[in-house]
């Protein structure tokens, strides 16, 4: 998918595969930037590798933010 190439605001798209999931976001330019995608789809890797880690636990219990954004969080609180 090429960036701005779609009509929506975001675009999801997730076909599974029997090696994994591949992931690809579209979006129009004038609502993201290239820097706020690729940190939705950092977390969103946090979360698929924490609901395969922990498939029995409530996706509200699981982690969302990488590593560094949740150190950032924790000084700020």
């Amino acid at each position: 998918m090429r960036r701005g190439a779609t009509k929506f605001v975001l675009l999801r798209f997730m076909p599974g595969r029997a090696a994994g999931l591949r992931a690809a976001f579209g979006f129009r330019s004038d609502s993201f930037d290239a820097t706020t995608i690729d940190r939705m789809l950092a977390q969103l890797a946090v979360l698929l590798d924490a609901i395969v880690a922990r498939p029995n636990v409530r996706v509200s219990s699981l982690p969302l933010l990488p590593a560094g954004e949740r150190d950032t969080l924790n000084r700020w609180s």
